[in-house]
C-alpha cells in the first residue's frame, strides 16, 4: 500500500526517475484493510486492487512480482532478487509492509496453523474454511476478530483465545470490551479470554485440538 502511494505522488510530482518495483507478492499493491471484508464476503478481488499492470506499464514502470529481492549491496548500490536477477540502483526505497507474529507455541509449525497477514494467507485460510468446520482464533485484537468473523461469515465454528481479559484491549476499555463481546457473542462467536495457548496438537493435514493454560483442550480444524 505504501508503494502504491509513493509511485503515485512521484508520477504527480513529475520526477524524473525511472522506476522499478520489486514485490515478492504474486500481483501487484492492493488494500490489506479490506483482506477481512474479502475473507467475509462483502469485498470481491477487484475492489482491493490499488494499481492495476495497465496503470504502471503507461506510466512506464517496471513492475516484477512473484520476485524477492534476496540482496543489497549499499557501496555499489546493486540489488539481487530470487531469480537470480542483479540490477543497479541510485535511490533505494524499502517498503516491505510486517511480517506475521507466530507465538513459540509447541506444534505451532502444524498443517493448518495458518497466519493471517496477506492476500496468500487468505487463500489458504479460504481453502481450509468449510462450514461447520471448528475454527480457533489467537489473538482478540482487530485482525483477529476479524478473521473471525469472516470464517463465521463462511459458516465455521469460531473460538477466539485471547491473553487479555478484554477483546481489544489497546482500544477498548472494560465496558466497551463487554458491549463488543455481548455483541459478537450474540452472533455466534465465542471466547476464551485471559488464557494462553500452550500446546498445538497436530493431525494429518489440520490441528486436533488446542491446549490453553487453564488445562481446557479445545478441538480445532483451523488455527
Amino acid at each position: 500500500m505504501a508503494t502504491a502511494r509513493l509511485v503515485s505522488e512521484l508520477v504527480d510530482c513529475g520526477a524524473d526517475y525511472q522506476i522499478e518495483i520489486i514485490g515478492e507478492e504474486p500481483m501487484p499493491s492492493y488494500n490489506r484493510i479490506l483482506l477481512s471484508s474479502l475473507l467475509s464476503g462483502d469485498k470481491t478481488e477487484a475492489e482491493l486492487k490499488l494499481l492495476d499492470n495497465d496503470w504502471y506499464a503507461e506510466k512506464g514502470i517496471r513492475l516484477s512480482t512473484g520476485e524477492a529481492v534476496t540482496g543489497i549491496d549499499r557501496q555499489s548500490r546493486t540489488f539481487v532478487t530470487s531469480t537470480g536477477r542483479s540490477g543497479k540502483y541510485d535511490k533505494l526505497v524499502l517498503a516491505t509492509g510486517s511480517q506475521p507474529y507466530l507465538p513459540p507455541i509447541p506444534g505451532s509449525d502444524a498443517p493448518g496453523v495458518l497466519t493471517f497477514r496477506n492476500f496468500q494467507d487468505l487463500k489458504e485460510i479460504r481453502a481450509a474454511a468449510r462450514s461447520g468446520r471448528k475454527a480457533v482464533i489467537i489473538g482478540g485484537g482487530l485482525l483477529g476478530l476479524e478473521a473471525a468473523t469472516g470464517l463465521l461469515n463462511l459458516g465455521c465454528e469460531v473460538i477466539v483465545i485471547n491473553r487479555e481479559a478484554r477483546l481489544m484491549p489497546r482500544q477498548l476499555d472494560d465496558a466497551g470490551a463487554r458491549i463488543l463481546q455481548g455483541a459478537l457473542t450474540r452472533r455466534g462467536m465465542a471466547f476464551r479470554l485471559g488464557v494462553i495457548p500452550e500446546q498445538i496438537e497436530s493431525g494429518q493435514r489440520y490441528p486436533r485440538a488446542v491446549t490453553l493454560s487453564s488445562g481446557e483442550r479445545l478441538d480445532c480444524e483451523l488455527l
